[in-house]
Formats: C-alpha cells, sequence, structure tokens
C-alpha cells in the first residue's frame, strides 16, 4: 500500500528502510523523502515506525 503517493513509497519500503536502521522520521525523510510533498503520509508513517520497531525489538527478545 502507498503511504506516500507523492513519492510513491510503499508500508513495505519504509519497513524495509527502518530495518536497515532508519529509526525515525528524519532518518526514514532523509532516505525515501517520505512527507516532503503534501505531508498527508507524515502521520501515518510515524505510526508506521513505532509498530515496525517494536515488532523488530520483540522479534529480537
Amino acid at each position: 500500500m502507498f503511504v506516500c503517493v507523492c513519492k510513491a513509497i510503499s508500508d513495505k519500503d519504509i519497513q524495509t528502510a527502518i530495518l536497515d536502521g532508519a529509526e525515525d522520521m528524519e532518518a526514514i525523510t532523509r532516505e525515501l523523502g517520505v512527507g516532503t510533498g503534501c505531508g498527508t503520509c507524515h502521520d501515518f508513517t510515524q505510526e508506521l515506525i513505532h509498530q515496525t520497531l517494536a515488532a523488530k525489538l520483540s522479534y529480537a527478545a
């Protein structure tokens, strides 16, 4: 599913970036450009970051 329509960034793209080490909105924006267009993806991207990091931490435990 597209999270950032302006840049054609999917939830999978964001999850991959997080798993590769981008762990906050600033890093995701720098790496993928998410949130630099209209900005409507910002809140969902933040939620996706939190969910993915939580899953990553519980998987590592």
